[in-house]
């Protein structure tokens, strides 16, 4: 077994059955004094997997990021207040003339998030202008549809 830090023994086989938030403490603070131990051996004696302590290191976000996530939130909003019919496509162009850089699928995340997204109802017709049966829209409609005479 290998020493958790100078000086001291090996780790005990019980540290493993710690609660998980102390074992991730224990990785934690095993990172920020430098320890002479790997991240994977640590992760392999505590028993929690390795991919979280990664995982951990990309979710962290600069004040700066939150900032310019919220502005970007606002900007999407203001769009939206003064032209409610566009859809993600349309604010994202919209974005981009103002200056933004920034992805399509960002902002549609962004107006999910933020239950912006335009929702069209449409009604939908047959050629002879009838409304379509429920088999075709999805929607129960009143109307009957007359057969085509040609069919018989």
């Amino acid at each position: 077994m290998w020493a958790v830090s100078v000086g001291e023994g090996t780790a005990k086989k019980s540290v493993g059955q710690a609660p998980l938030k102390q074992r991730h403490a224990v990785i934690e603070h095993a990172c920020e004094e430098k320890q002479p131990i790997s991240i994977r051996h640590l992760c392999e004696l505590l028993q929690v997997n390795r991919a979280w302590y990664y995982a951990k290191q990309h979710v962290q976000v600069s004040p700066s990021k939150r900032a310019e996530e919220v502005a970007l939130r606002d900007a999407i909003e203001k769009i939206i207040l003064d032209f409610s019919g566009y859809g993600y496509r349309r604010v994202t162009h919209a974005l981009r003339r103002d200056g933004w850089k920034v992805n399509h699928k960002h902002v549609l995340r962004i107006m999910r998030e933020e239950s912006l997204l335009c929702h069209v109802n449409c009604v939908c017709q047959d050629t002879a202008g009838e409304p379509l049966p429920e088999k075709y829209t999805g929607k129960k409609t009143s109307a009957r549809i007359a057969r085509n005479a040609s069919l018989k």
